[in-house]
């Protein structure tokens, strides 16, 4: 006897019945693949089994950020320098050079006492505040130990503006120093080639 079955051999109430089931797996699978994805949405999608998609495009958008201010510095720099190639000498000798340096009135001890915060004013013929292209180095006047020196680098990223002024901040370690240590600072401007001194010692 054959085994065989098709629709002929099944009354019509029966089929229906298979196919009654058939659809039914088919929506039992349809509704646990529905409630797989509602539950990652709900729970987190996470990237690799470790990382969130809201950490990984936080992530993104930090280094996305970075970027942009990397290239924008990058386009600063580079518009200098095209300005200064394309500069005459008869433009570039009118501009401005330090001539002297001073020490700001406010410099002292650090509010943490670590260092001796130094307010460095490059000042123009005309007594004016000045950027320069310049070296730095500062020490006690009569210590053991040597200068500290800072590179053209170093002096840039030294440069502040606000309440107190124009100035390039020079901190001295405060270890280096005791009250009523004299220290000497001079400024190489790397443009004319001369160097500037000023001395600085707390006022009692």
């Amino acid at each position: 006897m054959s085994a065989k079955l098709n629709a002929s051999h099944v009354p019509y109430r029966e089929w229906g019945a298979v196919y009654s089931v058939g659809m039914g797996s088919r929506k039992v699978i349809m509704a646990l693949g529905a409630l797989a994805a509602l539950s990652v949405a709900t729970g987190g999608c996470r990237l690799g089994g470790s990382m969130s998609t809201e950490t990984a495009l936080n992530q993104l958008r930090a280094e996305n950020a970075a970027l942009k201010e990397k290239a924008a510095r990058a386009e600063g720099e580079a518009a200098e320098l095209r300005a200064k190639l394309e500069g005459s000498r008869k433009e570039i000798a009118t501009l401005p050079v330090c001539t002297r340096i001073e020490i700001g009135d406010l410099s002292g001890p650090s509010k943490d006492g670590t260092t001796v915060d130094l307010l460095v004013k490059t000042l123009d013929g005309r007594g004016r505040f000045v950027p320069v292209a310049a070296e730095i180095s500062a020490g006690v006047t009569k210590g053991p130990l040597r200068a500290l020196r800072f590179d053209a680098d170093q002096v840039r990223e030294m440069y502040r503006a606000g309440v107190m002024g124009t100035y390039y901040l020079v901190q001295f370690p405060a270890s280096r120093w005791a009250p009523g240590d004299v220290i000497t600072v001079e400024v190489k401007d790397l443009v004319t080639g001369k160097k500037h001194e000023a001395d600085w010692k707390l006022e009692k």
